[in-house]
């Protein structure tokens, strides 16, 4: 607004300047006065900028917020269920043999397994499922449910004995009978395991 006041100020004098004749106005003193009014109109050019920049509002500096330190807990170690298998457990055949029909029950295939144990755990007892092989064709014959409450050492072995009614008719059965000791191999699937340290280890 000052500095409009004072070009409309300018103007009206040279307006004036330029009706007076020049024989009562020397061009000399029209361009002194102009002089004079263009260095006041500076000097209050600079003083209205210096007092625009000193009312606008200095800038706040917001410091960020300090986020509370969160104590994470560690997660508790556990085994979840359906694990794939392991190898913790492995079966040998030891040996094979029919018991014929005694006594009101029939004929039984009675096998002796191995069970080793390839951890650093002792085991307090597993449960699994025994499936018998054709090593020639790699068949599978027939199975067998386990369930052994026996302790097995860490990096040790037990023995076991398992009994399965016999079936003269099942072709799978007679074959697994029929097969020379070392013709017979064993695919064991580990369900359970209960080490002795009280912690079980399940799979799928």
């Amino acid at each position: 607004m000052i500095r409009r006041c004072f070009s409309i100020a300018l103007l009206a004098v040279a307006a004036v300047s330029a009706q007076q004749p020049a024989s009562t106005t020397s061009q000399a003193a029209l361009e002194a006065r102009l002089s004079v009014l263009e260095t006041k109109v500076q000097t209050l050019e600079q003083k209205v900028d210096r007092l625009q920049n000193a009312s606008k509002p200095a800038p706040v500096v917001v410091a960020p917020a300090t986020q509370p330190a969160v104590a994470v807990a560690p997660a508790t170690p556990a085994v979840p269920a359906g694990l794939p298998q392991d190898n913790l457990v492995t079966a040998k055949l030891l040996s094979k043999k029919l018991l014929p029909a005694s006594g009101g029950y029939p004929d039984m295939m009675v096998t002796l397994i191995q069970f080793e144990n390839h951890g650093d755990k002792e085991i307090g007892s597993i449960k699994g499922n025994l499936v018998f092989v054709d090593a020639l064709s790699g068949d599978s014959l027939t199975c067998m449910a386990v369930e052994l409450n026996k302790a097995i050492p860490s990096l040790g072995n037990t023995s076991w004995q398992g009994g399965l009614d016999y079936n003269a008719g099942d072709v799978g059965q007679i074959r697994f009978m029929n097969l020379g000791q070392n013709q017979a191999l064993i695919r064991f699937k580990l369900n359970r395991v209960l080490f002795t340290n009280g912690t079980v280890r399940q799979y799928n």
